[in-house]
């Protein structure tokens, strides 16, 4: 998330991608803004603070009006802490599809992550993609990726058919289907 704060280019396509979600959810859920403050419809939008939404120029800003108030995190940072994986912890087959042009989530600390799991036997299989972005690999054309699976799909769902067929006692992946 630092990589969006720093230098002007990022912080433009911080401030472009947090005022088109803030849009996105006012566009949503602004019609039924009286009725959710009223408790009648939309319960799970109580929690939004969405004065602080309105004013929101970054997605750090956004979150914290929304994530964090919706899901019980202090702020921001407590946010992001509770989203770093824990390699230890890992007991069950875990996929990582990560592009290195991700504006949110830098690199190097998702290869740090790798490289922990592979020291510890961890069941994990790593895909690191040139380009992608942050959440986008949508498939098909921008009106309807919601009805077509994208390649990071059939690859997750390969892995889980894959490890349901192949599961066994001890914990360790069998090998990777292909290497990207």
């Amino acid at each position: 998330m630092r990589r969006l704060e720093t230098g002007v280019d990022w912080r433009l396509v911080n401030l472009a991608t947090a005022s088109t979600k803030k849009a996105e959810l006012f566009a949503r859920y602004g019609p039924h803004l009286a009725a959710a403050s009223r408790g009648a419809e939309l319960e799970h939008l109580r929690g939004v603070d969405w004065r602080q939404l309105a004013c929101a120029t970054s997605l750090r800003q956004l979150e914290a009006a929304t994530v964090c108030r919706l899901h019980g995190y202090a702020d921001p940072e407590d946010y992001y802490a509770a989203c770093t994986p824990q390699p230890e912890a890992v007991t069950v087959p875990w996929l990582c599809v990560h592009a290195r042009d991700d504006p949110v989530i830098n690199i190097e600390p998702v290869l740090a992550v790798a490289q922990a799991m592979r020291t510890l036997d961890a069941p994990a299989i790593f895909v690191v993609t040139p380009r992608g972005g942050h959440l986008g690999y949508a498939g098909g054309s921008a009106t309807s990726w919601q009805d077509e699976p994208s390649w990071a799909d059939e690859l997750a769902a390969s892995f889980i058919n894959h490890w349901a067929r192949h599961s066994h006692a001890g914990g360790k992946p069998p090998l990777p289907l292909s290497r990207l």
